[in-house]
């Protein structure tokens, strides 16, 4: 079985962690594939990493415009863009993200690790009505149930930015595990988890990342959304899952329903051990 991390790496810094432990697990990827906004300069990113871990992993990038963006990360005035890729022009990524992954469900059946929003994954099934089949499972970090009860003052990001491919991707009967921010915004790593993470990272990216984003942010700990969508898929039991039906609004919400047109099995809980994963 083989892996396709889908990410928007480059902002938050949980995803270049997920990617880490992806490495650190040895998954066997196919691929990691950028989506949604800048994606060439995250395919950078994710190339010098993968490169610096000695890792001869393909980067494909997606489009950057989705079908509905909403541009949360750009309303919170957050940049998107490393200075640290000057000079890194020849990097080997490549275009094509959505031939690539449809091109790999037709050799093998794949898994699926998506950690931004859903905008390639969603063209994927909008151009060939049995990718879904095809793909063995989607393990997808996004959405939030309760956005008050959490105090998070704005959308969740990954379903919040494009809605639309959200709602394709969660009705097109694929075996999708979700990851919810009501779970995920709960899973916080400090000082001396985060100190450990930089001191092994050979590319310094992580260092960098956590520092914009924890300076921007005025915070110490992190949120590990992204790591433990990763974590899900590597250790099987290590989330609890229920079935579960509802439909999603234009903020990236999901609404309870039982008679809702999307569906999965969504985390409602998780094992202590995932924190001696990272």
């Amino acid at each position: 079985m083989s892996y396709i991390l889908d990410t928007d790496i480059g902002v938050d810094p949980d995803d270049i962690i997920a990617l880490d432990l992806c490495l650190r697990n040895n998954l066997p990827l196919l691929a990691v594939t950028t989506c949604f906004r800048n994606t060439l300069t995250k395919a950078k990113i994710a190339k010098i990493f993968l490169n610096s871990h000695r890792h001869q992993v393909p980067v494909h990038y997606g489009k950057n415009s989705p079908r509905a963006g909403l541009d949360w990360t750009l309303k919170l005035g957050f940049p998107e863009t490393l200075g640290e890729l000057d000079g890194n022009e020849t990097l080997e990524v490549y275009p094509g993200a959505t031939d690539f992954i449809l091109n790999a469900s037709k050799k093998e059946k794949i898994t699926l690790l998506c950690i931004g929003p859903l905008t390639t994954i969603a063209e994927c099934i909008r151009q060939d009505k049995n990718f879904a089949s095809r793909v063995k499972a989607a393990y997808i970090m996004g959405g939030v149930f309760d956005r008050k009860a959490l105090g998070m003052p704005w959308p969740e990001n990954n379903f919040g930015s494009d809605p639309d491919a959200a709602r394709t991707v969660l009705g097109a009967k694929m075996k999708s595990y979700l990851l919810p921010a009501d779970i995920t915004w709960k899973v916080l790593i400090g000082p001396d988890k985060i100190k450990a993470i930089i001191e092994r990272d050979k590319s310094k990216l992580i260092s960098i990342e956590i520092n914009r984003w924890r300076e921007f942010h005025k915070i110490k700990m992190l949120k590990m959304h992204d790591p433990l969508t990763v974590a899900a898929a590597i250790d099987p039991g290590l989330c609890h899952f229920e079935y579960q039906r509802f439909d999603l609004n234009d903020t990236g919400e999901i609404i309870l329903k039982a008679d809702g047109k999307l569906e999965a099995e969504v985390c409602t809980g998780f094992e202590k051990r995932f924190f001696e994963m990272l």
